[in-house]
């Protein structure tokens, strides 16, 4: 079943999303169709998609972004003039923006703070522990360090061609380059080491709950690093560069790889199983909140579809939802029982595409509601 909105209704979420929101808790039919809703967001493509805190939903395209609370008319917020590269949520619900017009905004209760006009572009922003931020610039330009105000504090020409970054604990920042350093750097922005081990540009940082880092990269490994630096062990067993990494409820590991497979492995860096199916590369995987796991792989050159699949827990495949023609571009779990993403076509006219679209996907609880 599909049913499509458009962003002039005052209940953004139509009646079918109540009923099913009302068994919250109950196990979900994954193997079933999903109830697909479209929202009609904006007019062009959508380069930013996120869940903030609060659980409203931020979409941003060209200079505009949009806040979709639950059963509200969206708000809009304007200021910028080309596309928005990064959004993200800082300390007391305010955001920062950064965009191609080189400008880098603060915004507060859906209000312009602050203004930069001058300051990037930034392709990313690291939110320090101690509220500075990291601004990472475009390709062999030097990174920046700057207050939560936006405030230059230091350039930090050293840190470029930036890969992967996460804030750590105890006020430590990580960033992967592209030459398969990590390099480490305290909240003040001063270098503090390299973690050297991977031969490839490192794709992704997770800080597993232990404290423990793990990296993945190009050359097909996963490694796992101590507090004190040094590499714990090396998982290898992809044929191809890794694309996505997280870290499971339970505590395992799960990778997304170039070479179509999803691997799940132990702390002890043993593959546990290897999950095929996806006849393109996986970009992106999640653990969705009652242990589902959920991959998204991108066109397949042999039969044009963008594909997402979930797996239960023992590994087996529960269902695949095909999109003929589009990539998956975002993915995220917006609500028990509920994906939400952007789907992209192979087409550069965007009144055709959809670029503008928000896409949902709620699957219906095992038992009957009455």
């Amino acid at each position: 079943m599909s049913l499509s909105v458009a962003v002039t209704s005052a209940r953004w979420i139509p009646p079918a999303f109540d009923i099913l929101e009302a068994a919250q808790g109950c196990a979900r039919n994954w193997k079933g169709p999903p109830l697909e809703l479209t929202i009609k967001a904006h007019e062009q493509a959508i380069g930013v998609l996120r869940k903030l805190a609060d659980g409203t939903l931020v979409s941003a395209a060209a200079g505009e972004i949009k806040l979709w609370k639950r059963r509200m008319v969206p708000r809009s917020l304007i200021g910028h003039n080309k596309d928005i590269s990064v959004l993200i949520e800082m300390n007391e619900g305010r955001l920062a923006t950064a965009s191609l017009d080189g400008s880098l905004k603060f915004w507060k209760h859906a209000l312009c703070e602050k203004t930069l006009g001058d300051a990037g572009p930034f392709y990313e922003l690291v939110p320090l522990k101690n509220g500075n931020l990291m601004c990472l610039s475009a390709a062999g330009q030097a990174a920046q360090l700057r207050g939560n105000d936006g405030a230059l504090l230091r350039e930090i020409p050293e840190l470029k061609n930036v890969r992967a970054s996460l804030s750590l604990e105890g006020g430590v920042a990580a960033f992967g380059t592209a030459d398969g350093r990590i390099k480490l750097y305290n909240e003040e922005g001063a270098f503090l080491r390299d973690l050297e081990g991977h031969a490839g540009k490192v794709t992704a940082l997770v800080m597993l709950k232990d404290g423990v880092l793990a990296s993945a990269g190009e050359d097909a490994t996963l490694k796992l690093w101590s507090k004190e630096a040094s590499c714990l062990r090396t998982c290898a067993g992809h044929s191809k560069g890794i694309a996505t990494l997280i870290e499971r409820q339970d505590g395992t590991l799960a990778t997304g790889s170039y070479d179509h497979t999803i691997k799940i492995w132990s702390r002890e860096g043993h593959c546990l199983r290897t999950l095929t199916g996806h006849t393109a590369p996986v970009l992106k995987v999640l653990d969705l909140q009652d242990g589902t796991l959920v991959s998204a792989s991108c066109l397949a050159p042999k039969d044009d579809a963008g594909m997402i699949k979930l797996w239960g827990r023992g590994g087996g495949c529960l269902n695949t939802l095909r999109f003929e023609g589009q990539d998956i571009f975002h993915l995220m779990e917006y609500d028990t029982g509920t994906l939400v993403g952007t789907l992209v076509k192979d087409t550069l006219n965007d009144a055709e595409t959809g670029w503008g679209d928000i896409k949902f996907w709620t699957f219906p609880p095992m038992q009957s509601l009455g």
